[in-house]
């Protein structure tokens, strides 16, 4: 999302150095800069707002798409502990010489 220039909240700045510079001097109280902030951030989030309100109205899809990506997590993390036991060379299930050995080792037993 585009941030809107700071001159359509405080039109006596034409950028964000200028307000920084009268905070730094001295004259812009932390309230006034609070509510700026305050402004700021419930502009950022109202598209976020509305779309939570949107999915508020399908409950079951949210199901949906918390279950497809937990599965697309689980395929992910599947590959990543993959990928981790291959590197430090602990693949045992996929070590046919490691299990081949193992068997020799026990029936000598």
């Amino acid at each position: 999302m585009p941030c809107s220039p700071i001159s359509q909240y405080w039109p006596e700045y034409q950028n964000l150095d200028e307000l920084k510079d009268h905070y730094r001097r001295g004259g812009l109280g932390d309230m006034k800069c609070k509510k700026f902030l305050n402004q700021i951030l419930n502009e950022f989030l109202e598209p976020m707002r509305q779309r939570r309100h949107e999915f508020e109205q399908d409950i079951p899809e949210i199901y949906n798409i918390l279950r497809r990506g937990t599965e697309k997590a689980r395929e992910t993390a599947a590959q990543t502990m993959s990928e981790v036991r291959q590197a430090m060379q602990i693949n045992y299930f996929d070590d046919e010489e490691l299990i081949r050995s193992q068997a020799e080792a026990f029936r000598a037993k």
